[in-house]
């Protein structure tokens, strides 16, 4: 594929994917911004993973998976009544934004299947990069990613990656 051809499907997936993010989040004025690094959001502006020009499957899903799990943030979370019930110290409070953000993920993706794929795909993806599968204690693992996917296995009912 040439050079242009490959900046355009570029481009194309990345004007989709945005529009994607605004629909599910129904938030039609969230500014999305493609840069390298991790995926986030500040208040009503998400930055999602500059893709490679190649753009193969995989790396479109993992994309998709952050597009959503933003916009379902965006639709399922309240910052202000969050704020109020977070607790003071650091470790719970970072249990309860990992908790946060798997319900707001599955609840999300509860009706629709795509999203559920896509978020899927950016799960297995962010274990593997964590390494999540080599570990061999149970000390190893993050207390707010364990939490987390324990709790996404029982609210969904699916297996952890």
């Amino acid at each position: 594929m040439s050079g242009s051809k490959e900046n355009s499907r570029t481009e194309d997936f990345k004007r989709a994917t945005a529009g994607a993010l605004r629909a599910i989040a129904q938030a039609p004025e969230v500014q999305v911004a493609f840069q390298p690094g991790p995926s986030g959001l500040v208040g009503k502006r998400a930055r999602l993973p500059l893709p490679t020009r190649a753009l193969p499957q995989a790396e479109m899903a993992k994309l998709r998976g952050a597009a959503d799990s933003v916009a379902l943030r965006l639709r399922h979370h309240d910052d202000a009544l969050h704020a109020s019930r977070s607790p003071g110290r650091r470790e719970a409070k970072d249990v309860y934004d990992a908790l946060e953000q798997a319900r707001v993920e599955v609840v999300g993706g509860e009706h629709m299947a795509g999203v559920a794929a896509n978020l899927r795909a950016r799960l297995s993806d962010e274990c593997e990069a964590e390494g999540y599968d080599r570990m061999t204690r149970k000390d190893q693992l993050p207390l707010p990613a364990a939490l987390s996917l324990l709790v996404r296995e029982r609210m969904s009912g699916e297996a952890s990656p």
